[in-house]
């Protein structure tokens, strides 16, 4: 059986264990996710002082704060890069990618870094259920869009661990209370990601780990059930508010907070990225996917 190493890969300045790296140990070590690429020289120091030399690195996405180091530890380490096929020109030229986050994320691209280019000869597209063989146990990749149309989960069999990146939410804990949440920034489609929780759910996984952050403590099984139970429910609340004609997140997100206990607990953390990152962000794709859906009379 494999062993699992998780590593905080969150940027300096913004606390603790808000981005995970995992590193799975077989026959091979095989990293998932690298974080930022402001946090690539912490997790490489932290990698070899546990004697650690990953040949593999799978990406779930390209987002920055999933995939921003991993130029870096490619680099470092000669490691294969392992993605989808729509994320693969990404990671060779990762400019427009860079010129888009800034775009988007403002000041908190800057504060990811910027990334740097993976050596084509390292770069391998991996489609839906590619495998990697780790001895006795194996990670099966999983096409999983929704929140972005190149993402893929990473199961690890027989444990029954899934690595959701941000295809399952976000499970953060602060101050001693967990926070769970949708992550639905723009562009977001909610057909596809809920389509993309029922594939995870056939799975019945035995964990759930997302990238934020760390092994949540539900059964995998109850953990999907309930993100997509209230990812439909934050639906149906943010529909409401933008045929009210409120579209500003953040007066979305206050009025949510009044309404939505998980909604709450986000505003009031007293770690402020949470908001920044996590739920104002996910508010705002909600209501951009409303307006897109009200321009094009329904058909989105």
């Amino acid at each position: 059986m494999a062993d699992i190493y998780v590593y905080d890969v969150t940027p300096p300045g913004w606390g603790e264990k808000l981005i995970a790296s995992y590193l799975v140990v077989g026959k091979r070590a095989v990293l998932i996710e690298t974080g930022p690429r402001s946090s690539a020289e912490k997790l490489i120091e932290e990698l070899r002082r546990d004697g650690f030399k990953p040949d593999k690195i799978i990406v779930t996405h390209i987002h920055l704060d999933h995939a921003g180091g991993v130029g870096v530890l490619a680099r470092e380490f000669n490691a294969e890069v392992v993605v989808h096929p729509r994320g693969l020109k990404h990671l060779a030229d990762p400019s427009k990618l860079w010129a888009a986050s800034r775009a988007v994320l403002g000041p908190i691209a800057e504060v990811y870094g910027e990334p740097v280019p993976v050596p084509e000869e390292l770069l391998c597209a991996c489609g839906d259920n590619g495998t990697i063989n780790l001895d006795e146990s194996r990670l099966r990749l999983l096409y999983t869009p929704g929140h972005a149309s190149h993402h893929q989960v990473v199961l690890l069999e027989p444990e029954g661990i899934l690595f959701t990146g941000d295809a399952a939410g976000v499970s953060v804990e602060v101050d001693g209370d967990r926070i769970r949440l949708p992550t639905t920034p723009p562009p977001f489609r909610p057909k596809l990601y809920i389509e993309s929780l029922q594939r995870m759910a056939e799975l019945r996984p035995e964990r759930v780990a997302p990238t934020h952050y760390g092994f949540d403590p539900m059964d995998g099984l109850e953990y999907i059930n309930y993100h997509m139970l209230q990812l439909k429910t934050w639906l149906d609340e943010v529909e409401k508010l933008v045929k009210e004609g409120i579209t500003d997140p953040d007066e979305a997100a206050r009025i949510l907070a009044s309404r939505l206990p998980e909604a709450r607990k986000a505003l009031k953390a007293d770690n402020k990225i949470i908001y920044v990152t996590f739920y104002k962000s996910t508010v705002w794709g909600m209501i951009e996917y409303f307006k897109e859906k009200e321009f094009l009379g329904g058909k989105s």
